[in-house]
């Protein structure tokens, strides 16, 4: 029995730690810039980029839960043509808006 729980245990704080989010290969030709790097792009919209901040009772790592949001928002700007995004202010809790454009040139 007692080792049944450790596994349980074992099995989620693993996957408290995964990255469960790919980046695509399109979404790996996006990049993240600043505002004044993308002054001469065309906007094309804005991006929420949200994941899962628990896996049952366990909290993950706050770098990981940044690294799926952003992960989600460069595979997002992909699919509209961007290829650069910019946030628009910090993580809050579980997402992350970024505004997406299409820079000629890079």
């Amino acid at each position: 029995m007692k080792r049944r729980i450790w596994i349980a245990l074992g099995t989620a704080l693993l996957a408290a730690c995964v990255n469960w989010v790919p980046l695509t290969p399109a979404g790996e030709k996006v990049r993240v810039a600043n505002a004044a790097e993308v002054a001469a792009c065309k906007k094309l919209g804005e991006i929420t980029g949200n994941t899962k901040v628990t896996v049952g009772p366990l909290a993950r790592d706050e770098a990981k839960i940044a690294g799926e949001i952003e992960a989600l928002a460069r595979n997002d700007a992909a699919t509209m043509g961007a290829n650069a995004i910019v946030p628009l202010g910090p993580v809050d809790w579980d997402h992350r808006s970024y505004a997406a454009f299409r820079c000629d040139g890079w």
